[in-house]
């Protein structure tokens, strides 16, 4: 009856009857030749090597054939489990993303259950930014996004990360690089990622760092809404943690569809002595030429904005100073669609 059930189980892994009698027979002698095995099975020897083959692939035995005559050696079952367990996790991964894959007929908001799939989302999301990602994570998750944070930088991504638990043991410039600004907090936090402003992933941070926990992660595609999750981090844990990294600004001249970026890059280069010329596209059809005279901004240290996300602009033109903000500005005078920096010619003053 016992053995009964173990072919039954098994058989579940998609093998036959008799390749389940056969791999017995191999577990049972633990090392013999193929002659003998198939002689104990009752099958023959073509089958056995056939069905070897098969065995070999799922780690559940290996051929040596470097003694004559060659033999069978069946794994020890602790490898053999442990191979069936990662096929099995490999699988539910692959139908955890099919499950959770979006199509018209599901909502923007989804709840992710698996860790595995929180993980290759949070990854798909990171390689498919293309303007601005902002990410707050634990500190013992970075070594598995690492590479992927570091390729972000490297397309011109602007790529605002903070690493939250981290305490006195953690050597921060291992973070370094993995952002254009990374700060750190003693505190943990939820995991939050957004990524241009349209899509987001939200989870508690003991879903992605593999702590036991009953709660899942919330994924979402909404134009509205994730800019307000973006805001959040820069508004409430970006303000309280330490900044440990803030990359060289982009070469000029530039263009820049994200106006965040533009901030950032204006103030480094304002902050490394200037001048900074702006030509900007408004989102009315205008064009505002001029010299940048002041940048607001809480992104980077020494930070000038008046409360925690605003990200200024201000331009010197021939008809005064105007003030430019990014897409949703509700301070500023203009909201900028694109943004051209260049390095301004020292000889003028100003704009006029």
């Amino acid at each position: 009856m016992k053995e009964r059930t173990l072919i039954d189980h098994l058989r579940r892994f998609g093998f036959s009857e008799t390749e389940i009698e056969t791999y017995l027979t191999i577990l049972e002698h633990g090392s013999a030749k193929a002659s003998t095995i198939a002689e104990d099975a009752d099958v023959s020897n073509r089958y056995v090597y056939n069905v070897v083959e098969r065995f070999e692939d799922r780690g559940f035995v290996e051929a040596n054939d470097h003694v004559t005559p060659s033999t069978i050696v069946a794994r020890p079952p602790s490898e053999v489990v442990a191979a069936l367990r990662e096929d099995l996790e490999r699988i539910e991964s692959e139908l955890e993303d099919r499950f959770n894959a979006p199509t018209e007929l599901q909502q923007d908001v989804q709840v992710i259950k698996s860790r595995s799939t929180a993980y290759n989302r949070t990854v798909v999301l990171i390689d498919g930014a293309t303007e601005v990602l902002t990410l707050s994570l634990p500190a013992s998750v970075v070594p598995k996004v690492r590479d992927d944070l570091l390729a972000a930088v490297d397309r011109g991504v602007l790529t605002l990360v903070l690493v939250t638990g981290v305490d006195d043991s953690v050597d921060e410039t291992a973070f370094d690089g993995i952002g254009n600004v990374v700060r750190v907090w003693s505190e943990m936090a939820p995991m939050l990622l957004t990524v241009d402003q349209q899509s987001a992933l939200f989870m508690p941070s003991e879903l992605i760092s593999g702590e036991q926990t009953d709660n899942g992660a919330i994924s979402l595609v909404q134009d509205q809404l994730v800019p307000v999750l973006s805001s959040s981090i820069l508004g409430n844990y970006w303000q309280i943690s330490d900044e440990t990294w803030v990359a060289e600004p982009s070469e000029l001249p530039r263009t820049y569809s994200m106006f965040w970026h533009a901030v950032l890059d204006a103030a480094l280069h304002l902050r490394d002595g200037g001048p900074i010329d702006a030509r900007i596209e408004t989102r009315d059809g205008e064009t505002i030429d001029g010299r940048i005279v002041d940048v607001r901004q809480g992104l980077a240290e020494r930070t000038t904005s008046r409360f925690p996300i605003e990200n200024t602009i201000v331009v010197e033109t021939p008809s005064g100073r105007v003030t430019v903000g990014g897409h949703n500005a509700f301070v500023e005078e203009y909201q900028a669609a694109e943004t051209v920096l260049s390095q301004g010619d020292t000889r003028k003053n100003g704009a006029s």
